[in-house]
């Protein structure tokens, strides 16, 4: 069995003011693909949280007369207020200026500084403090402002003992990266760019402290230095707790060892998906169990001898499912590893000298276990054990942090990169770029006041193309309102439960095979190209495509009312057509609310409600059986679910 894991993140957000428009695109963005995972079976971890140091943070609360914590803390609670009043889903909510974030990033430095990654070297240039980022004489613009399209703030001069990340070690490994990995970084034309402005030529290492601000993560045993809140900031995706278990270790199948020691390491899985491991006495470690191959033993022969000498089981029908070399305690070792599913006999403990425990455990439970007391062999076979995918969706402005920095700090870890990073445009309004001396910015929390948030969730993937700049004002919202939730989605709901009320009583009918007609049967057929385009457009991240799918079963259903004629069927007395149509289009309901719930959680549930569907009930592969719904008494829908603002 495949354990199915989706980790996916927003960035974290600066909380030195209220949060506008864009923050609640990128949330709602990031919400809807980690529901529709859901959907899809995976383990969904949906973090986001907040980037809580700097010299910004720092001002603004010396300003306001508090402390920099002080005015965290109460931004982060309007965060939160926005979370919820846009019905964002299950989350982790990550904070830096909590005490296990500093412990982890200052161990991280350590590691990289012991590592030579980490160096001391001296910064001279100059800084932006609006966008906590340092910036190249050549890149400045004006003389001495910053280059940001957003910012353009004067720049301040900058003559420091500082810390450095030895990025060029690590360009032509990223480079590499990119010409085998074409679709890591999307859309397209955001990555031609940061090759154009960045990757063209060699790039420099990066400066990661400060010394003239306090509010930061100090520098171990250099109190007076602060570590660079974009370094930090970035390990926040690998130091939460789904950071830990899924980022795993980057194995090289390349290295090959002539006199390594030889051992069979055996994965045995058992009929509740668990599998066995071994606690190890010596090295205090819980481990697959298997052991050293002897002298003319075969590698599956050792794998049958092992298991039998320290669990009593006796295994049968192995697969083998890879080889790979490590190296601990100054020795290498080859690794064969096998998997079975067939063991006879009582589970005992036979080695008592080595081994403390033996267990069956949950993938959940030994991911947890390895975040604690990491075990190269045990993350290999996690690794094979696991479908995993990490995605960072950012704004197009931070790309650069998170498509050259962060790649280079994993490799740098030995880790594992992110599956894909989702470059998203900026909000727009009809007058231009939103700014505060414009005074265009839109308040999210000022607009849900208004309208429901299933209005703006809709919008954001329905009139902005994904990944593309879009424009966002309240005209356009009531149009969208108007033209969507009143005249489409909402008029198809009333129209289909008034007729199942007046032509059967309420009562989905009965699908059945004895009637044909071919214009039902092009109707289903449109079912299924919509729920298949869905999916692909979803896997795909075309967020905007897969809307467009429901929007055309949505126009189908209401011309199949138009072309079908119900009240005319009823005149002529087919009552067994009449049944058919009102079972198709309550189905094709079923499937619109469905496919809608990810994107409008709160309206779907309306609607399957009103046709008294249980959604827990629903999956992909049940969508398309109109069976589901035969006899099925409805509830009366008494007034449309949305109406004329």
């Amino acid at each position: 069995m495949s354990h199915k894991f989706f980790y996916i993140t927003t960035p974290i957000f600066y909380p030195n003011d209220r949060l506008h428009i864009g923050h609640a695109y990128t949330m709602v963005l990031v919400d809807i693909i980690a529901r529709y995972k859901k959907s899809q079976g995976y383990q969904v971890y949906f973090q986001t949280g907040s980037d809580e140091h700097g010299e910004k943070i720092e001002k603004k609360a010396k300003s306001l007369g508090i402390s920099p914590q002080e005015l965290v803390d109460k931004n982060v609670l309007l965060f939160k207020q926005l979370w919820k009043e846009l019905g964002i889903s299950e989350h982790i909510f990550y904070r830096t200026s909590s005490c296990t974030h500093k412990e982890k990033v200052q161990k991280i430095f350590i590691e990289l500084l012991k590592k030579g990654d980490i160096y001391l070297g001296k910064y001279q240039g100059k800084y932006c403090v609006a966008c906590e980022d340092y910036v190249s004489e050549g890149k400045a613009i004006d003389n001495n402002l910053c280059p940001a399209p957003n910012c353009q703030t004067e720049l301040r001069k900058v003559n420091e003992p500082a810390y450095f990340l030895r990025v060029s070690k690590y360009y032509p490994k990223l480079l590499k990266f990119y010409s085998q990995n074409p679709n890591f970084l999307l859309p397209a034309n955001i990555k031609k760019e940061l090759f154009e402005n960045f990757l063209k030529n060699d790039i420099r290492d990066l400066c990661i402290t400060r010394s003239d601000i306090k509010w930061g993560i100090p520098v171990p045993d250099k109190e007076k230095m602060v570590i660079y809140v974009w370094f930090e900031a970035l390990l926040n995706y690998l130091n939460s707790e789904p950071g830990g278990k899924l980022f795993l270790s980057e194995f090289s199948s390349e290295k090959k060892i002539d006199d390594a020691k030889e051992v069979s390491c055996v994965v045995i899985q058992n009929k509740d998906n668990e599998y066995l491991l071994v606690y190890n006495k010596k090295y205090n470690k819980w481990q697959f169990p298997g052991g050293k191959l002897e002298k003319g033993e075969s590698a599956e022969e050792a794998a049958k001898r092992e298991i039998f000498e320290e669990t009593n089981l006796v295994i049968e029908d192995l697969e083998k499912f890879g080889e790979e070399n490590f190296y601990a305690n100054n020795i290498w070792w080859k690794f064969y590893f096998y998997r079975t599913e067939k063991y006879s006999g009582e589970l005992l403990i036979k080695e008592k000298e080595t081994i403390g425990k033996i267990k069956f455990l949950g993938i959940s439970e030994i991911q947890e276990i390895n975040s604690q007391a990491r075990d190269e062999v045990n993350e290999y076979l996690l690794k094979k054990l696991t479908t995993c995918e990490i995605v960072h969706l950012v704004g197009k402005e931070i790309t650069r942090f998170h498509a050259i920095y962060w790649p280079i700090i994993l490799f740098s870890l030995n880790k594992n990169l992110p599956s894909k990073i989702l470059a998203h445009g900026w909000l727009t309004t009809s007058q231009g770029k939103m700014s505060k001396s414009k005074g265009n910015v839109i308040d999210p929390l000022e607009l849900l006041k208004k309208y429901p948030s299933d209005l703006l969730r809709a919008y954001f993937v329905a009139k902005i193309n994904f990944l593309q700049d879009g424009v966002c004002d309240e005209n356009l919202l009531k149009e969208f309102y108007r033209d969507f939730l009143v005249n489409n989605l909402s008029n198809l709901a009333s129209r289909t439960n008034k007729m199942l009320y007046l032509y059967n009583e309420g009562i989905i009918p009965e699908f059945t095979s004895k009637k044909k007609d071919l214009r039902l049967e092009n109707y289903y057929k449109m079912c299924i190209l919509a729920v298949s385009n869905f999916q692909e457009m979803m896997d795909k991240y075309e967020l905007t495509n897969a809307f467009s799918q429901i929007q055309c079963l949505l126009n189908e259903s209401n011309r199949t009312i138009q072309e079908m004629a119900p009240w005319e069927l009823t005149e002529k007395g087919e009552k067994l057509l009449l049944n058919l149509t009102l079972n198709y289009l309550s189905n094709g309901i079923k499937i619109i609310a469905f496919l809608l719930n990810c994107i409008i959680p709160e309206t779907s549930k309306k609607i399957l409600a009103a046709f008294n569907i249980d959604y827990e009930k629903l999956n992909w592969n049940n969508l398309l059986d109109f069976n589901l719904l035969s006899k099925i008494k409805t509830k009366p829908l008494k007034k449309h679910l949305y109406t004329k603002l």
